[in-house]
């Protein structure tokens, strides 16, 4: 008697499973592919969230002193970007190759500073006070990365930039910068 039990119990089973089965099939309703179309979505940011970068810009540096300088017009840099904000520079050698400054090359040093009047000032030093030429750095450029907005997140995180803390932006080299923030070289 339990072995009968168990075998209907298996069939009723087995019938319930087909049943269940064949009862979805295909031809049985739409395949959503005949849904309408929505409405087409805003356009996203282009991926460099607010950052400012400048062209190329030729260097003016003295030759034949310990020390040189120059000013660069930059009117996106406020005192909220210099508090707030990070400020990188690089420069471009004769042959092309791109470093970041502050930089130092031999016996000549190179860095910036800025003014919240938006300029830039590119420095040349000499390392040892002797006169030099600063011919290493022919071209100069700058990029503005603003703090991100997150008020106390903000805070708590680093002051994340775009997803990236100071150091670590700092610590990009050109390249990279150009490639996660899809800035035109």
């Amino acid at each position: 008697m339990i072995t009968t039990n168990k075998f209907i119990g298996k069939m009723i089973f087995l019938f319930v499973g087909a049943l269940a089965f064949t009862a979805c099939s295909p031809e049985d309703g739409k395949d959503g592919i005949d849904g309408q179309q929505g409405a087409q979505g805003e356009q996203g940011p282009t991926g460099n969230a607010n950052i400012i970068a400048s062209q190329w810009i030729d260097a003016d540096f003295s030759n034949n002193t310990d020390y040189s300088y120059f000013y660069i017009d930059a009117p996106d840099i406020t005192q909220e970007i210099i508090d707030s904000g990070v400020i990188l520079a690089y420069g471009k050698d004769p042959f092309g190759a791109i470093v970041s400054i502050p930089f130092v090359f031999g016996k000549a040093s190179y860095y910036f500073a800025v003014e919240p009047s938006g300029r830039i000032i590119f420095i040349g030093s000499s390392t040892d006070g002797s006169n030099i030429s600063f011919t290493i750095i022919e071209q100069v450029r700058y990029v503005i990365i603003p703090a991100s907005t997150g008020g106390a997140t903000t805070k708590i995180m680093n002051r994340l930039y775009n997803g990236y803390t100071e150091e670590e932006l700092k610590a990009m080299s050109y390249d990279e910068l150009v490639n996660v923030f899809n800035i035109s070289n």
